[in-house]
């Protein structure tokens, strides 16, 4: 938990974090106002899918959806949301030959680059 004191009022304000226990990604993000009320929660999960995951790959960080609810999670109204999408194959232009780039290892067939 992270507090922060406003020096001409010692009013607080606080931010805490909860983390994924598979690898260390922040699942929860809880903001409090200078109240200490909590006023907002923000939870976010995560690409767990193996062609992603594996230590070939190692692409851990990439969200697949992330929620912001005012107040709680579980009793708080949901504000706003946000949907992600990876290496959609539709999107992909092959270019082959350009420099320092491995096309035979990497072309639009090569689904796991983890960009959005």
């Amino acid at each position: 938990m992270i507090t922060t004191t406003l020096n001409d009022s010692s009013q607080q304000s606080k931010v805490g974090y909860n983390y994924t226990s598979s690898y260390g990604n922040v699942s929860q993000v809880f903001e409090y106002d200078y109240g200490l009320l909590l006023v907002r929660t923000t939870q976010t999960d995560y690409l767990t899918d193996p062609a992603y995951t594996a230590s070939s790959v190692h692409i851990l960080d990439r969200p697949l959806q992330s929620r912001v609810y005012k107040g709680t999670a579980t009793s708080g109204n949901l504000v706003a949301r946000t949907d992600y999408a990876y290496d959609a194959p539709s999107g992909l232009i092959s270019q082959s030959g350009a420099l320092n780039h491995d096309d035979a290892g990497h072309d639009t067939t090569f689904l796991t680059r983890g960009n959005s």
